[in-house]
């Protein structure tokens, strides 16, 4: 196993009333050790794996400080990361994650794993999404996204996450 790397992307998606999705501010996240750790874990048959997805939002714009993910620092946990101001809401990963193979080519079958979860409306209010966490049952972070500025999901629309990790 020496050489294999991980990676992720995660695809932001509006969901109307009527169920339409429509692509919003797709990028790259930030793989935490503690991702090493559990992978690692599942190896040895120990379980565990992804369990959410955590959304960190506000009613208020221009909260985009008060996500204070560093990539030098990929040992946070959420209390680090999602600061005060910012609410978080933890979102079950849905029960059937897919396999797919990369894009990379090669002999790959099925390295990329994805994870989706849908935050509906936790209030009756607009609010502006600022990142995302990857946890796992214990509550460590796996993995992080913080959107470059805030995302405005309207009240009455939800908000689908697709999380990607690759292994190349």
């Amino acid at each position: 196993m020496e050489g294999i790397t991980m990676k992720g992307h995660v695809d932001s998606f509006l969901v109307s009333p009527d169920g339409e999705r429509t692509l919003v501010q797709p990028g790259p996240n930030t793989v935490s050790y503690a991702c090493a750790d559990v992978v690692a874990g599942l190896f040895a048959g120990r379980g565990g794996g992804p369990a959410r997805i955590v959304f960190a939002y506000s009613a208020s714009t221009k909260q985009e400080s008060k996500f204070n993910f560093t990539a030098q620092s990929r040992a946070q946990k959420r209390k680090d990361i999602v600061k005060s101001g910012l609410s978080a809401s933890g979102v079950a990963i849905d029960a059937n994650p897919s396999l797919a193979p990369s894009t990379a080519g090669g002999e790959y079958a099925g390295n990329v794993v994805q994870l989706r979860a849908t935050m509906m409306a936790p209030t009756g209010d607009d609010v502006y999404v600022y990142g995302y966490l990857l946890e796992d049952a214990e509550g460590r972070v796996l993995a992080t996204r913080k959107l470059s500025s805030g995302l405005l999901k309207p009240a009455g629309y939800g908000l689908a996450v697709t999380w990607s990790i690759t292994f190349l």
